[in-house]
Protein backbone atom coordinates (compact mmCIF):
# COMPACT_ATOMS: atom_id res chain seq x y z
CA UNK A 1 0.00 0.00 0.00
CA UNK A 2 1.32 3.45 -0.91
CA UNK A 3 -0.14 6.75 0.22
CA UNK A 4 0.04 9.72 -2.12
CA UNK A 5 -0.80 13.35 -1.55
CA UNK A 6 -3.74 14.55 -3.63
CA UNK A 7 -3.53 17.74 -5.67
CA UNK A 8 -5.79 19.46 -3.11
CA UNK A 9 -3.57 18.27 -0.27
CA UNK A 10 -0.49 19.52 -2.12
CA UNK A 11 -2.09 22.97 -2.47
CA UNK A 12 -2.97 23.06 1.25
CA UNK A 13 0.57 22.03 2.16
CA UNK A 14 2.01 24.77 -0.04
CA UNK A 15 -0.03 27.38 1.89
CA UNK A 16 0.82 25.97 5.32
CA UNK A 17 2.93 28.15 7.62
CA UNK A 18 6.54 27.25 8.36
CA UNK A 19 6.96 24.86 11.26
CA UNK A 20 7.55 26.63 14.56
CA UNK A 21 11.03 25.11 14.78
CA UNK A 22 12.14 26.76 11.51
CA UNK A 23 10.77 30.16 12.54
CA UNK A 24 12.52 29.91 15.90
CA UNK A 25 15.85 29.04 14.27
CA UNK A 26 15.65 32.05 11.94
CA UNK A 27 14.78 34.41 14.79
CA UNK A 28 17.41 32.95 17.11
CA UNK A 29 20.12 33.25 14.46
CA UNK A 30 19.20 36.89 13.90
CA UNK A 31 20.02 37.72 17.54
CA UNK A 32 23.39 39.15 18.48
CA UNK A 33 25.90 36.52 19.60
CA UNK A 34 25.79 37.73 23.21
CA UNK A 35 21.98 37.31 23.26
CA UNK A 36 22.25 33.79 21.88
CA UNK A 37 24.87 32.96 24.51
CA UNK A 38 22.72 34.30 27.34
CA UNK A 39 19.68 32.29 26.20
CA UNK A 40 21.74 29.14 25.79
CA UNK A 41 23.34 29.56 29.24
CA UNK A 42 19.93 30.11 30.83
CA UNK A 43 18.41 27.05 29.19
CA UNK A 44 21.40 24.92 30.17
CA UNK A 45 21.01 26.12 33.76
CA UNK A 46 17.29 25.26 33.79
CA UNK A 47 18.02 21.79 32.34
CA UNK A 48 20.65 21.27 35.04
CA UNK A 49 18.24 22.36 37.76
CA UNK A 50 15.71 19.81 36.45
CA UNK A 51 18.37 17.07 36.48
CA UNK A 52 17.86 16.73 32.74
CA UNK A 53 21.56 16.52 31.88
CA UNK A 54 21.42 12.76 31.28
CA UNK A 55 18.07 12.58 29.47
CA UNK A 56 18.35 11.44 25.86
CA UNK A 57 15.88 13.61 23.95
CA UNK A 58 17.00 12.40 20.52
CA UNK A 59 13.96 10.11 20.09
CA UNK A 60 11.76 13.19 20.53
CA UNK A 61 13.73 16.00 18.92
CA UNK A 62 14.90 16.33 15.35
CA UNK A 63 17.17 19.13 14.27
CA UNK A 64 17.18 20.20 10.67
CA UNK A 65 14.74 20.88 7.91
CA UNK A 66 11.48 19.00 7.82
CA UNK A 67 11.65 18.66 4.05
CA UNK A 68 13.13 15.34 3.04
CA UNK A 69 13.85 13.35 -0.08
CA UNK A 70 10.75 11.19 0.47
CA UNK A 71 8.24 13.20 -1.50
CA UNK A 72 8.01 16.45 0.47
CA UNK A 73 8.43 19.40 -1.82
CA UNK A 74 11.10 21.94 -1.03
CA UNK A 75 9.51 24.72 -3.04
CA UNK A 76 6.11 26.27 -2.54
CA UNK A 77 3.77 27.02 -5.41
CA UNK A 78 2.95 30.61 -6.18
Amino acid sequence: MHAHLTEEGDEILARAPNPLQEDFIKKFQSLDEWEQTMILASLQRVANMMDADDIDASPVLHVGPVLREDGWKSETKS
